[in-house]
């Protein structure tokens, strides 16, 4: 298959159509994450055009429309740039139900803001996301209080908290749905920290890593095992809601 070549009856932009050429003849992981990574401005415009502000917790969402959008992108008939921002219009609806979920005390709703803020220049300066330890730094926060403020809305039921988790009984694993949630497992792996990476490496067997139990995982990460749980909790979430936007992929 020949690459598309930018042309007045191709709007494909420039600086995207290699990515994109070769994730189109070959939608493997390696293509998939150079893709997304280039289109990354375009995901940032997105968010920002349909939430009002460039909300770090809404990236992992906001690429999963993208990448579905590429499935559809005809070059003949809009810059993808534009294509993408078009497509993430699901974003207002996930962001009013995050904000409905549970009544938000004040000094949470003002610590997250700052958080938030503060997130994004991080990661404009390291080129990835902070952890929290380097949020911590950064805030003066302990990183009990970073979670608990970046946390506030994800109050899921105590039952996805014990699914799977190599039959540990100190706050569970993650469980991939092999049909539905492990290819978004793979495009959430990359949008996550270091910290969480490992966390889903041991938890989901990953890259033919071992699974192992919370209390090894926080020993071997030298975090606590309540702050594992966290991390599981708030991954977990965020694969289950990828059924909600995406379905399968």
């Amino acid at each position: 298959m020949a690459f598309l070549e930018a042309t007045p009856e191709n709007k494909l932009e420039t600086n995207y159509a290699d990515s994109f050429n070769r994730w189109k003849t070959q939608p493997d992981k390696t293509n998939t994450g150079a893709l997304l990574r280039t289109i990354e401005p375009e995901i940032r415009r997105g968010i920002f055009a349909h939430v009002g502000s460039d909300n770090p917790l809404l990236k992992s969402k906001a690429r999963q429309l993208a990448l579905q959008s590429m499935k559809t992108y005809d070059p003949s008939r809009a810059k993808l740039g534009t294509h993408i921002v078009n497509s993430m219009q699901g974003l207002k609806r996930i962001n009013r139900k995050q904000t409905e979920i549970i009544a938000v005390p004040e000094r949470l709703m003002y610590d997250r803001g700052n958080i938030e803020r503060m997130s994004s220049e991080l990661e404009e300066e390291l080129g990835r996301e902070p952890s929290i330890q380097e949020l911590a730094d950064s805030s003066g926060f302990s990183p009990k209080r970073i979670n608990r403020a970046l946390n506030m809305q994800n109050a899921l039921s105590e039952s996805t908290f014990t699914r799977g988790g190599a039959g540990e009984s100190e706050g569970g694993g993650i469980a991939v749905n092999p049909t539905r949630q492990s290819n978004w497992a793979e495009v959430l792996y990359h949008d996550m920290d270091p910290v969480n990476q490992k966390i889903m490496e041991w938890s989901l067997g990953m890259y033919d890593m071992p699974t192992i139990s919370n209390k090894e995982i926080a020993r071997r990460l030298r975090i606590t095992p309540g702050a594992v749980t966290q991390r599981k909790q708030r991954i977990q979430q965020q694969l289950d809601s990828m059924q909600d936007i995406g379905g399968e992929y």
